[in-house]
């Protein structure tokens, strides 16, 4: 099957001007066989895989933040920044999910970040009652030794 090399349309054989943009066709005749060639199959190839792992390393990331974050909770006042890890998790969750990823590990990462943000939010919030509580405690302490 033949096809012009000037527009692309499908050529009859004998032909000598193409039917669809008028160009000369003897020497402007790109041959193609039905089956594609090794690099145009390794084409297709590269953009099936990457349409299956689109926003696979998004999703890792979001899983990966979550979980440091649910960690970082341990260690006092380091769970601000499992604040910051949970936000950053929920976002890279949402670009995987706005790149077409429907795997599951991209909806567990969005729950754990999501579940490292609101603990942590709750636990910065208790250990700062507790300075706040222990602040006057102390304070109280004094004024009475005075």
């Amino acid at each position: 099957m033949a096809f012009c090399k000037q527009c692309g349309s499908e050529l009859e054989n004998g032909v000598k001007f193409c039917p669809k943009c008028g160009a000369a066709v003897d020497g402007n005749v790109e041959v193609k066989s039905a089956a594609p060639t090794p690099s145009e199959s390794r084409q297709q190839a590269a953009v099936k895989v990457k349409s299956a792992d689109a926003g696979h390393g998004l999703a890792i990331g979001s899983l990966v933040c979550g979980i440091i974050g649910i960690v970082l909770w341990f260690f006092g006042y380091t769970c601000l920044i499992s604040v910051v890890l949970g936000i950053v998790g929920l976002v890279l969750a949402g670009n995987a999910k706005k790149e077409g990823n429907t795997e599951g590990i991209r909806t567990a990462g969005f729950i754990v970040s999501l579940i490292a943000l609101i603990i942590g939010i709750i636990i910065t919030i208790y250990l700062c009652l507790v300075v706040a509580l222990v602040g006057t405690a102390v304070n109280g302490i004094f004024s009475i030794l005075q």
